[in-house]
Protein backbone atom coordinates (compact mmCIF):
# COMPACT_ATOMS: atom_id res chain seq x y z
CA UNK A 1 0.00 0.00 0.00
CA UNK A 2 1.26 3.56 -0.86
CA UNK A 3 1.50 5.95 1.39
CA UNK A 4 -0.47 8.89 1.55
CA UNK A 5 0.42 12.26 -0.07
CA UNK A 6 -0.82 15.56 -1.20
CA UNK A 7 -0.05 14.13 -4.95
CA UNK A 8 -2.93 11.73 -4.74
CA UNK A 9 -6.47 13.25 -4.94
CA UNK A 10 -9.02 12.92 -7.42
CA UNK A 11 -7.72 14.34 -10.94
CA UNK A 12 -10.09 17.32 -12.64
CA UNK A 13 -10.37 17.90 -16.69
CA UNK A 14 -7.00 19.95 -17.03
CA UNK A 15 -3.63 19.03 -17.57
CA UNK A 16 -0.47 21.20 -17.70
CA UNK A 17 2.63 19.90 -19.69
CA UNK A 18 5.87 21.12 -19.50
CA UNK A 19 9.21 19.50 -20.64
CA UNK A 20 12.84 18.26 -19.80
CA UNK A 21 14.81 17.74 -22.85
CA UNK A 22 18.28 16.19 -22.79
CA UNK A 23 21.25 14.89 -24.96
CA UNK A 24 20.11 10.70 -25.17
CA UNK A 25 23.95 9.88 -25.79
CA UNK A 26 25.37 10.92 -22.25
CA UNK A 27 22.66 9.39 -20.29
CA UNK A 28 23.12 6.36 -22.03
CA UNK A 29 26.52 6.27 -21.09
CA UNK A 30 25.52 6.78 -17.53
CA UNK A 31 23.63 3.76 -17.75
CA UNK A 32 26.09 1.82 -19.33
CA UNK A 33 28.69 2.83 -16.55
CA UNK A 34 26.31 2.04 -13.61
CA UNK A 35 25.45 -1.46 -15.30
CA UNK A 36 21.59 -0.31 -14.97
CA UNK A 37 19.16 1.23 -17.43
CA UNK A 38 18.09 4.52 -18.98
CA UNK A 39 14.47 3.88 -17.31
CA UNK A 40 16.50 3.64 -14.21
CA UNK A 41 18.23 6.58 -14.47
CA UNK A 42 15.31 8.65 -15.38
CA UNK A 43 13.46 7.18 -12.48
CA UNK A 44 16.28 7.77 -10.03
CA UNK A 45 15.98 11.84 -10.81
CA UNK A 46 11.53 11.74 -11.32
CA UNK A 47 12.06 10.40 -7.52
CA UNK A 48 14.26 12.74 -5.87
CA UNK A 49 12.52 15.47 -8.03
CA UNK A 50 8.79 14.70 -6.47
CA UNK A 51 10.59 14.38 -2.66
CA UNK A 52 11.92 17.94 -2.77
CA UNK A 53 8.05 19.11 -3.79
CA UNK A 54 6.86 16.93 -0.89
CA UNK A 55 9.11 17.80 1.64
CA UNK A 56 8.09 21.55 0.55
CA UNK A 57 5.07 20.56 1.60
CA UNK A 58 5.86 19.13 4.56
CA UNK A 59 5.70 15.70 3.45
CA UNK A 60 8.22 12.88 3.88
CA UNK A 61 7.14 9.44 2.87
CA UNK A 62 9.82 6.99 3.38
CA UNK A 63 9.15 5.56 -0.37
CA UNK A 64 7.49 6.22 -3.32
CA UNK A 65 5.98 3.65 -5.26
CA UNK A 66 6.01 4.16 -9.26
CA UNK A 67 4.27 2.16 -11.94
CA UNK A 68 6.63 1.11 -14.68
CA UNK A 69 4.77 -0.62 -18.28
CA UNK A 70 6.57 -3.50 -19.15
CA UNK A 71 6.08 -5.40 -22.18
CA UNK A 72 5.40 -8.97 -22.71
CA UNK A 73 6.83 -9.25 -25.80
CA UNK A 74 10.19 -9.22 -26.77
CA UNK A 75 9.41 -8.85 -30.77
CA UNK A 76 6.10 -8.55 -33.00
CA UNK A 77 5.60 -11.31 -35.59
CA UNK A 78 3.19 -11.48 -38.55
CA UNK A 79 0.68 -13.40 -37.06
CA UNK A 80 1.53 -11.50 -33.08
CA UNK A 81 0.43 -7.78 -33.45
CA UNK A 82 -0.46 -4.94 -30.83
CA UNK A 83 1.09 -4.56 -27.44
CA UNK A 84 0.75 -7.46 -24.72
CA UNK A 85 1.96 -5.42 -21.62
CA UNK A 86 1.52 -5.39 -17.68
CA UNK A 87 2.75 -3.02 -14.87
CA UNK A 88 5.54 -3.20 -12.01
CA UNK A 89 5.14 -0.91 -9.39
CA UNK A 90 8.94 -0.25 -8.03
CA UNK A 91 8.92 1.58 -4.20
CA UNK A 92 11.84 3.79 -4.83
CA UNK A 93 13.08 5.46 -1.69
CA UNK A 94 13.16 9.00 -1.25
CA UNK A 95 16.96 9.09 -0.60
CA UNK A 96 18.07 12.57 -0.61
CA UNK A 97 21.64 11.10 -1.32
CA UNK A 98 20.76 10.97 -5.37
CA UNK A 99 23.82 7.95 -5.87
CA UNK A 100 22.58 5.86 -3.07
CA UNK A 101 18.82 6.16 -4.82
CA UNK A 102 20.23 5.20 -8.20
CA UNK A 103 22.17 2.18 -6.29
CA UNK A 104 19.26 0.81 -4.77
CA UNK A 105 17.11 0.79 -8.12
CA UNK A 106 19.90 -0.63 -9.71
CA UNK A 107 19.50 -3.56 -7.62
CA UNK A 108 15.91 -3.84 -8.26
CA UNK A 109 16.22 -3.58 -11.77
CA UNK A 110 18.59 -6.37 -11.71
CA UNK A 111 16.46 -8.24 -9.18
CA UNK A 112 13.68 -7.95 -11.90
CA UNK A 113 16.38 -10.23 -14.58
CA UNK A 114 14.27 -13.27 -15.37
CA UNK A 115 11.00 -12.52 -14.08
CA UNK A 116 8.33 -13.15 -16.77
CA UNK A 117 7.60 -10.29 -18.54
CA UNK A 118 4.11 -8.55 -18.67
CA UNK A 119 2.87 -10.58 -16.19
CA UNK A 120 0.47 -8.40 -14.61
CA UNK A 121 -1.06 -7.68 -18.38
CA UNK A 122 -3.77 -10.81 -18.39
CA UNK A 123 -4.64 -10.81 -14.17
CA UNK A 124 -5.03 -7.10 -14.11
CA UNK A 125 -6.97 -7.13 -17.44
CA UNK A 126 -9.58 -9.01 -16.33
CA UNK A 127 -9.80 -7.30 -12.98
CA UNK A 128 -10.25 -4.15 -14.39
CA UNK A 129 -13.18 -4.94 -16.88
CA UNK A 130 -14.52 -7.15 -14.20
CA UNK A 131 -14.72 -3.77 -12.35
CA UNK A 132 -16.04 -1.96 -15.22
CA UNK A 133 -18.61 -3.96 -15.52
CA UNK A 134 -19.91 -3.81 -11.85
CA UNK A 135 -19.36 0.11 -12.82
CA UNK A 136 -17.01 0.81 -9.65
CA UNK A 137 -13.81 1.21 -11.85
CA UNK A 138 -13.87 4.78 -11.50
CA UNK A 139 -14.42 5.01 -8.05
CA UNK A 140 -11.41 2.66 -7.72
CA UNK A 141 -8.93 4.94 -9.60
CA UNK A 142 -10.11 8.00 -7.88
CA UNK A 143 -9.07 6.44 -4.61
CA UNK A 144 -6.56 3.65 -5.69
CA UNK A 145 -3.67 3.51 -2.78
CA UNK A 146 -1.66 1.17 -5.09
CA UNK A 147 0.95 3.75 -6.66
CA UNK A 148 1.82 7.63 -6.17
CA UNK A 149 2.84 8.07 -10.35
CA UNK A 150 3.49 6.55 -13.36
CA UNK A 151 6.10 6.75 -15.70
CA UNK A 152 5.88 5.52 -19.70
CA UNK A 153 9.44 5.27 -21.85
CA UNK A 154 8.96 4.76 -25.33
CA UNK A 155 11.89 4.11 -27.67
CA UNK A 156 11.25 6.42 -30.57
CA UNK A 157 13.36 6.22 -34.26
CA UNK A 158 17.70 6.70 -33.85
CA UNK A 159 16.90 8.90 -36.99
CA UNK A 160 14.70 11.86 -37.64
CA UNK A 161 11.83 11.28 -39.44
CA UNK A 162 9.70 13.17 -42.53
CA UNK A 163 6.71 14.44 -42.87
CA UNK A 164 5.59 15.60 -46.08
CA UNK A 165 8.93 16.13 -46.70
CA UNK A 166 9.86 17.55 -43.72
CA UNK A 167 12.12 17.03 -40.82
CA UNK A 168 10.49 16.50 -37.86
CA UNK A 169 12.84 17.85 -35.42
CA UNK A 170 11.05 17.06 -31.68
CA UNK A 171 8.56 14.66 -30.39
CA UNK A 172 6.68 15.39 -27.24
CA UNK A 173 5.61 12.29 -25.96
CA UNK A 174 1.93 12.54 -23.98
CA UNK A 175 -0.28 9.66 -21.97
CA UNK A 176 -2.74 11.41 -18.95
CA UNK A 177 -3.23 9.18 -16.20
CA UNK A 178 -6.83 9.22 -14.98
CA UNK A 179 -8.29 8.72 -10.98
CA UNK A 180 -6.05 10.48 -8.34
CA UNK A 181 -2.63 10.13 -10.00
CA UNK A 182 -2.09 14.40 -10.01
CA UNK A 183 1.40 13.94 -11.91
CA UNK A 184 3.02 11.35 -14.52
CA UNK A 185 5.98 11.49 -16.77
CA UNK A 186 6.24 10.26 -20.15
CA UNK A 187 9.10 9.37 -21.59
CA UNK A 188 11.03 9.60 -25.05
CA UNK A 189 13.94 8.97 -26.56
CA UNK A 190 13.98 10.28 -30.57
CA UNK A 191 17.19 11.39 -33.05
CA UNK A 192 19.67 11.44 -30.26
CA UNK A 193 17.76 13.05 -27.88
CA UNK A 194 15.56 12.72 -24.38
CA UNK A 195 11.87 14.17 -23.62
CA UNK A 196 10.44 13.70 -20.49
CA UNK A 197 7.11 15.39 -20.05
CA UNK A 198 5.53 16.13 -16.78
CA UNK A 199 1.84 15.92 -17.33
CA UNK A 200 -0.25 17.37 -14.42
CA UNK A 201 -3.31 18.51 -12.76
CA UNK A 202 -2.88 22.17 -12.14
CA UNK A 203 -4.76 21.87 -9.10
CA UNK A 204 -2.85 19.44 -7.46
CA UNK A 205 0.38 20.64 -8.75
CA UNK A 206 0.81 23.84 -8.83
CA UNK A 207 4.00 24.03 -8.20
CA UNK A 208 4.43 21.86 -12.04
CA UNK A 209 6.95 24.48 -12.81
CA UNK A 210 9.31 24.22 -9.85
CA UNK A 211 8.74 20.28 -10.35
CA UNK A 212 9.87 20.53 -13.82
CA UNK A 213 13.35 22.69 -12.80
CA UNK A 214 14.11 20.03 -10.11
CA UNK A 215 13.59 16.99 -12.64
CA UNK A 216 16.32 19.21 -15.36
CA UNK A 217 18.79 19.52 -12.08
CA UNK A 218 18.20 16.06 -10.93
CA UNK A 219 19.70 14.77 -14.54
CA UNK A 220 21.81 17.86 -14.58
CA UNK A 221 23.41 16.19 -11.84
CA UNK A 222 23.96 13.02 -12.66
CA UNK A 223 25.87 13.80 -16.15
CA UNK A 224 27.90 15.80 -14.39
CA UNK A 225 28.97 13.02 -11.56
CA UNK A 226 29.49 10.89 -15.02
CA UNK A 227 31.50 13.38 -16.22
CA UNK A 228 33.13 13.91 -13.74
CA UNK A 229 34.14 10.26 -12.44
Amino acid sequence: MAARTSLNRPTGPRRRLTTVELPLMPLLEVAHRRRCKLNDVVLAAVTGALAAILRLRGEEPSELVVSVPISARRAATADQLGNQTGVVPLAIPTLSDQDARLRRLTAMSHSRTGVTRGTSAGPMGLVFRAMGALRIFQVFIDHQRLVHTFVTNVRGPQAPVHFAGHPITTLIPLAITPGNVGVCFDILSYAGRLVVTVVADPDIVPEQDLLTSLLAEELAQILAVNAAS
